[in-house]
C-alpha cells in the first residue's frame, strides 16, 4: 500500500491511527511468516528423515538378522567342499552357409 507523500493526512490523530493499523498488519504478516517457516522446517525435516530411511546406510540393516542364515553351519559344523571336476572339451560351433553358394547350387 503505497501512498504518495502529498496524499497523507496532516493531523496527528489520523497519522497515529494509520501507524497503528500498519503495525497490526506487519505483526499479522510476521505471525503468518513465522507459521509458514515452521511448517516448512517441519516438512523439510520429514523429507530428510524419509530420504534417510529409504536410502540411508541403515535402511537394510537389522540387529536381529545377524545370524539369520547360520543354521546350517550350526547343525553341520565344518563342511568340506568336494573336489571339483574339471571337464574340458572343444565345442564345434555351427558354421553359416554362404548365401552365394546356395544360390549357385540352386541353379
Amino acid at each position: 500500500m503505497k501512498t504518495p507523500a502529498n496524499n497523507l493526512p496532516t493531523d496527528v490523530e489520523t497519522l497515529q491511527e494509520l501507524v497503528l493499523k500498519l503495525q497490526s498488519q506487519v505483526s499479522t504478516k510476521q505471525n503468518k511468516l513465522d507459521t509458514l517457516q515452521s511448517k516448512y522446517q517441519y516438512l523439510l525435516e520429514q523429507f530428510r528423515l524419509a530420504q534417510h530411511q529409504q536410502f540411508g546406510r541403515s535402511s537394510e540393516e537389522n540387529a536381529t538378522q545377524g545370524n539369520l542364515f547360520n543354521e546350517a553351519e550350526a547343525l553341520f559344523g565344518d563342511f568340506v567342499e568336494p573336489e571339483k571336476e574339471s571337464i574340458s572339451y572343444t565345442r564345434n560351433k555351427p558354421k553359416r552357409k554362404l548365401k552365394i553358394m546356395s544360390l549357385i547350387l540352386q541353379v
